[in-house]
């Protein structure tokens, strides 16, 4: 079983690598966390933090069989501390049923589908997790940040 460790404080470069590495238009983001492969040595992900606006951020997830129930606990302490939100958004293709059953079972609802978010044809699913949800995510023992 592949083990995976989180990278801080390297923003810049691991939004770069995950721009090139998944072939995506560069945007702004508040945060980038690298998902590193320990067998590898080597990225093997990134989770990107944008669009903060005080009280929901959206989260933008790269790395294909990465995802991790640990590395759901750490960003939702993230939410949650750093930038105290009330809610956290994900977007992803509506076709993507894998994605959308694994983000209900840890506690995200469907808010709606955006049409051709992803180009003609291409509609995107709009899940959401509230405060709550996010608590309950980071797990027992985690901090709450503003209560």
């Amino acid at each position: 079983m592949t083990r995976y460790a989180l990278l801080f404080d390297h923003d810049q470069s691991i939004a770069e690598w995950c721009w090139q590495e998944f072939d995506l238009f560069p945007m702004a983001f508040n945060m980038a966390i690298g998902i590193i492969d320990t067998h590898n040595e080597a990225l093997a992900g990134a989770a990107m933090f944008w669009n903060w606006n005080g009280c929901n951020i959206e989260l933008n997830y790269y790395g294909p069989e990465t995802p991790t129930l640990g590395i759901a606990r750490v960003l939702a302490n993230l939410a949650l501390n750093k930038f105290h939100v009330s809610r956290a958004t994900i977007r992803t293709c509506c076709v993507n049923d894998y994605i959308i059953k694994g983000m209900k079972k840890l506690g995200f609802y469907e808010e709606g589908t955006e049409r051709d978010m992803y180009g003609l044809g291409k509609d995107a699913q709009r899940l959401v997790i509230f405060r709550d949800g996010l608590i309950r995510l980071a797990g027992k023992g985690a901090k709450h940040g503003w209560q």
